[in-house]
C-alpha cells in the first residue's frame, strides 16, 4: 500500500475489485457469467463459502441471492467476517481500511492501566483473526471505560497515520450526548479544554483498581481543543448537552464539567452525585467523515440512550438510587 503522509489518498491502487450489477440476476450465476468468466465455477464457490464478496455492502455467501440492476457487488481482498455478537461492542461498518463499532459502558476501547485483557479493541481484532488471521487494528479514536459510544479503528497503520495527521480533513463532524448536572448559564455556547490539564511523558498507572485511567501525555495535550454545546432538555437536577468537537481531537470533556462545578452524571471521580449510576452519561453519538482511500462519505449516528433520559427527568438526589443502572441502553 503506498505513503500516505503528506499527500492524498490514492484510491487509483484498487485491492478490491467492484461489480455494478446491469440486469437482474442471481449472485453465483452473475460472477460466473458476467463479472468473473475467467474464473472455473470451483473457485467461485469457493470464494463466496470463504465469504470474499459483499453486496452492497454486506458479506454474501447464498449462491442464488437475488440481484437487482444497481446492486454493487464486491470482490474483497480478504475475507469478511461474520456478525460480532457481543454484549458490549457492535461493529456498525467495516471494509478493507476501516472499522467503526459501538461500544457499550464496562469496556475499554484500548488497554490502559489496569485495563489490559478486556478491550473493545481486542475483542473485534479476535473476531477479525477468525477470518483472517493476518487482520490487525490501530486506534483512531478512545472512549472511556465507563462512556459508551462510537469508536473508530484503521486496519493498517498507514490509514492510521493518515486520518491522525489530518483528522479535520477526513473525521467532518463528532458529537457527544452528555447528562451534567446542574444547569448551563447559556442555552448553547463554547468549550475550552481544562485549564491545568495533568501532563506526563508517559501513561501513569492508576495505584488500584477504581482509579481513572492515566494522566495525558504531552501528545494528547496538544491535540486539546474546543467545542461547542446546545442544551437540549433540562431537568430538576441534570441538563442534556449536544456537543460538537470542533478543533482538536480531545477536549477532555469529563475534566471540563468537574472545573465548571457540572459534572457528568455517574463520574463520581469528578464529584458527580450519582455514584450508583454504573456508567457515566457520556456517549459518542454521531461521526461524520470522509473515507481516506475511496472518498465516500460516511455518517454514524446513535440514539439517545434511555438512561439519559430518566437522569433529566429525576428530581430526587440519587442518595441510593440504583433504578437509572438498569435502564442503561444495551
Amino acid at each position: 500500500m503506498p505513503n500516505l503522509k503528506n499527500q492524498p489518498p490514492r484510491p487509483k491502487r484498487k485491492t478490491k475489485i467492484e461489480f455494478t450489477v446491469k440486469e437482474a440476476d442471481t449472485l453465483l450465476h452473475y460472477l460466473q457469467i458476467t463479472a468473473l468468466p475467467e474464473r472455473s465455477k470451483t473457485t467461485v464457490k469457493q470464494l463466496m463459502r470463504d465469504r470474499f464478496f459483499s453486496v452492497n455492502g454486506k458479506p454474501e455467501v447464498q449462491h442464488n441471492l437475488p440481484l437487482a440492476t444497481g446492486d454493487v457487488v464486491v470482490l474483497h481482498q480478504a475475507p469478511l467476517p461474520d456478525t460480532l455478537h457481543h454484549p458490549q461492542v457492535e461493529i456498525l461498518y467495516q471494509d478493507d481500511y476501516l472499522v467503526v463499532a459501538n461500544k457499550q459502558p464496562g469496556i475499554s476501547t484500548i488497554a490502559s492501566g489496569v485495563n489490559t485483557r478486556f478491550t473493545a479493541m481486542k475483542i473485534i481484532s479476535e473476531h477479525l483473526k477468525m477470518f483472517d488471521p493476518t487482520a490487525k487494528l490501530f486506534m483512531l479514536n478512545r472512549l472511556d471505560r465507563e462512556s459508551q459510544g462510537l469508536v473508530m479503528f484503521a486496519k493498517n497503520r498507514t490509514v492510521q497515520q493518515e486520518i491522525i495527521n489530518n483528522w479535520h480533513k477526513y473525521v467532518l463532524e463528532q458529537r457527544f450526548l452528555v447528562v451534567i448536572e446542574g444547569k448551563m448559564e447559556d442555552p448553547e455556547g463554547d468549550l475550552l479544554p481544562p485549564e491545568h490539564p495533568n501532563a506526563s511523558k508517559k501513561k501513569t498507572t492508576p495505584k488500584h483498581k477504581n482509579a481513572p485511567e492515566g494522566a495525558l501525555t504531552a501528545e494528547e495535550i496538544a491535540e486539546l481543543g474546543t467545542a461547542s454545546y446546545k442544551v437540549l432538555k433540562e431537568g430538576p437536577l441534570c441538563s442534556m448537552l449536544d456537543i460538537r468537537l470542533d478543533k482538536g481531537r480531545n477536549n477532555q470533556l469529563r475534566k471540563q464539567f468537574r472545573e465548571m462545578e457540572s459534572p457528568v452524571a455517574g463520574d463520581h471521580h469528578n464529584g458527580s452525585m450519582f455514584k450508583d449510576l454504573g456508567m457515566i452519561a457520556l456517549k459518542g453519538s454521531i461521526i461524520k467523515m470522509k473515507h481516506p482511500i475511496t472518498g465516500e462519505d460516511l455518517s454514524f449516528q446513535l440514539e439517545v440512550p434511555s438512561a439519559f433520559k430518566s437522569l433529566v427527568k429525576t428530581a430526587i438526589p440519587p442518595t441510593s438510587n440504583k433504578s437509572l443502572k438498569d435502564k442503561k441502553q444495551r
